[in-house]
């Protein structure tokens, strides 16, 4: 749609993701054509980024996006981690990602039911797909560095461990962690020191 003209006062803009969610706006434009002098401009886009961006930017009055969806299978994902079912957590959260593929969440709790069913390169991918869309956030950096904890990489998780406090300092979880990773290794005053931050 063409936003750069002016819109009338009975005008709007409504955006939305190709596949299901623009479906279900099919009663939505059904209705418009009861309401008096309404006009209704649609863009499918999709890319969910795009919808949110037309919003974020105002070119669009409303968006759908099926967040709704993807946090109730996120939730669901959840409760089967919880129960250690990590085989179903996992389809959740893919499912979650299908819908949403920056659900950062969905992301690092998919990541922790690989690493339960020995999936290591699967938890590895996505802790670093997680790493780049969060930003700085320690609980990609921290679980990521589990995972070569598990594999044996002790140096690329000690590494890891000081990259994120380099961007966090205060990061408990990686205080903590690299306390633990040091412990193991018998450098009892560095990991007391460690500790003694988190």
């Amino acid at each position: 749609c063409d936003n750069s003209s002016e819109k009338s006062e009975n005008t709007y803009t409504l955006a939305s993701l190709k596949g299901p969610s623009s479906i279900g706006l099919l009663p939505l434009i059904d209705s418009i054509n009861n309401v008096e002098n309404p006009s209704l401009e649609i863009t499918i886009s999709p890319e969910p980024l795009q919808v949110r961006k037309m919003m974020l930017e105002g070119t669009a009055d409303f968006a759908i996006l099926p967040s709704t969806t993807a946090a109730l299978l996120y939730n669901k994902g959840l409760d089967y981690l919880h129960s250690y079912d990590n085989a179903n957590a996992e389809k959740y959260f893919l499912k979650a990602l299908e819908i949403d593929p920056n659900f950062v969440d969905a992301m690092d709790n998919l990541g922790v039911a690989y690493r339960r069913q020995g999936k290591l390169e699967q938890a590895e991918e996505i802790y670093l797909k997680s790493m780049s869309t969060r930003g700085n956030n320690d609980v990609p950096y921290t679980n990521l560095a589990l995972v070569y904890i598990d594999q044996g990489r002790y140096q690329d998780a000690l590494n890891l461990y000081l990259e994120l406090l380099d961007i966090m300092p205060g990061s408990v979880e990686g205080n903590y962690g690299l306390g633990n990773l040091l412990l193991q290794f018998g450098y009892y005053d560095n990991a007391l020191y460690y500790f003694n931050i988190a």
